[in-house]
């Protein structure tokens, strides 16, 4: 029956058996020392033949959250991993804590806190930036450039900003971001050669 559902296909068939034992159609007997399966009762299950069916299936029991990311996966293609995946899910969390960090900051943090609250301020835009979240990011990292009192922590936000406006196809506002950068590092870079 398993060959029959699966084709011979080892990750479907692997798939398949996690399925019917999520499920409760197959159980370890630890006493016998065997697995134990009523096949006329998985029989009448009305379980597809389709490897795609199947998965479908399968993906829809995962939670919203996840089910977005891999809908997200499948437009980026092989260039996606499992990684990419699990990280994803850990930036809305880590968004969340950033958030409540933030929130808790006292209204002084600037004056009485200031590596903290730049330290907060910095990856919480971070964060935005990595689930997509840009007009947050916007926001956090310009209050982190009027507040930062070192350069090195502006060029900090500023290269976060750089990698958001890439994220959303605005390469002529990185372009920009970057003139500005190396102009604020002595560093000029003009657009037009100086001997034209």
């Amino acid at each position: 029956m398993v060959y029959q559902k699966t084709k011979g296909n080892p990750f479907f068939t692997t798939q398949f058996l996690k399925a019917l034992h999520e499920e409760g159609w197959i159980q370890f007997q630890p006493e016998l020392g065997y697995w134990q399966c009523d096949l006329a009762s998985v029989r009448q299950l009305a379980l597809t033949d389709g490897v795609v069916e199947f998965m479908a299936l399968q993906l829809q029991k995962l939670p919203v959250e996840t089910q977005e990311v891999l809908k997200l996966a499948a437009c980026i293609g092989n260039q996606f991993d499992l990684k990419k995946a699990k990280a994803a899910t850990a930036y809305e969390t880590a968004s969340k804590y950033f958030t409540a960090g933030l929130a808790a900051l006292p209204e002084n943090g600037w004056e009485h806190h200031y590596n903290l609250t730049l330290a907060l301020y910095t990856e919480a835009a971070e964060i935005e930036y990595l689930t997509a979240h840009f007009e947050q990011a916007e926001q956090l990292s310009e209050i982190v450039l009027q507040h930062a009192q070192d350069l090195l922590q502006k060029v900090k936000m500023y290269e976060i900003k750089i990698y958001f406006y890439i994220a959303q196809n605005q390469m002529l506002a990185a372009i920009d971001i970057c003139l500005q950068v190396l102009e604020f590092l002595s560093e000029p870079l003009f657009k037009e050669p100086p001997w034209s």
